[in-house]
């Protein structure tokens, strides 16, 4: 069970100079692990993740599978915007700038736009609290986990 105590959380925050387009991130993406079979970590990669609450669950890309020499562990269904393929499924670790971490987080396989070698999707979202703000014309988002506290503008 998440605790309710705000000196569990951890969050982050990133600003942009703009209207953002596209919400993104650094994240770490390790081998997939056991927290409790771990002596020393696996080696990890630092990647930009494009955060998207559209997608159903994480997907990376192949150049993460090649980097970490990730095995597949076989195959689904993914429905795209492009409409729905085949996919390899992986395992892996990932950990965000706020330090939450998911060890053992099955992930999808496919393209990604702009860049980004990780996809976030609700999967990882759902974790916590997810906050998107255009004051001023400038992006500000900010994602804690755990969730705290509902975020209602209308009460």
């Amino acid at each position: 069970m998440h605790s309710t105590d705000p000196s569990a959380s951890r969050s982050f925050t990133r600003r942009y100079n703009h209207i953002a387009g596209v919400i993104s991130s650094t994240v770490f993406v390790y081998p997939a692990f056991k927290l409790e079979e771990v002596n020393d970590l696996p080696q990890c990669k630092k990647y930009w993740a494009i955060w998207d609450t559209a997608a159903t669950s994480t997907v990376i890309t192949r150049q993460v599978i090649e980097d970490l020499k990730l095995p597949p562990k076989g195959m689904v269904k993914v429905n795209t915007s492009g409409g729905p393929i085949q996919s390899s499924v992986y395992q892996i670790a990932l950990v965000l700038a706020s330090r939450v971490g998911v060890s053992e987080l099955k992930v999808t396989e496919a393209p990604l736009v702009k860049g980004a070698h990780v996809l976030i999707g609700m999967d990882i979202i759902s974790l916590g609290d997810f906050a998107i703000s255009n004051a001023g014309g400038k992006t500000t988002f900010s994602f804690r986990s755990p969730s705290l506290h509902e975020i209602d503008f209308n009460k």
